[in-house]
């Protein structure tokens, strides 16, 4: 199945309580992707390194979390299990910002090595 797949945005909602991925992050770019999906019908994940893969309707409580390069590979398996249990074969990620961004490497990281591990095709994308 084809997945599009996004990742979190630093910039949150800071509402008290749960609120829905797709509420929880402020980020046009997260809102684009999830727009691309739905007029493709294609479903969408979004990646907080923090809880691994979610659907933009998840509910999430606030948090402050960043992905470190020394976390990439303890999180591989988790991840490679929910892209197994999705039975993702197809992955188009859309990332706002270059992989030599500060910060954005080990997203880009685990990304790559959760979609080889499941042997699921993988393509960078971008608007």
């Amino acid at each position: 199945m084809k997945y599009l797949l996004t990742i979190c945005s630093n910039d949150k909602n800071p509402a008290e309580g749960m609120l829905p991925a797709r509420e929880r992050y402020v980020s046009d770019f997260m809102n684009r992707v999830i727009e691309e999906g739905e007029r493709t019908e294609t479903p969408v994940l979004i990646l907080p390194g923090k809880f691994g893969l979610l659907n933009p309707d998840t509910e999430i409580p606030y948090y402050d979390y960043l992905l470190t390069a020394d976390k990439v590979d303890s999180k591989v398996p988790a991840m490679a299990e929910q892209l197994r249990k999705l039975e993702a074969d197809q992955i188009t990620a859309y990332l706002k910002k270059p992989r030599t961004t500060p910060n954005w490497e080990a997203y880009y990281a685990l990304i790559e090595k959760s979609a080889a591990a499941v042997g699921a095709e993988l393509e960078f994308a971008h608007f």
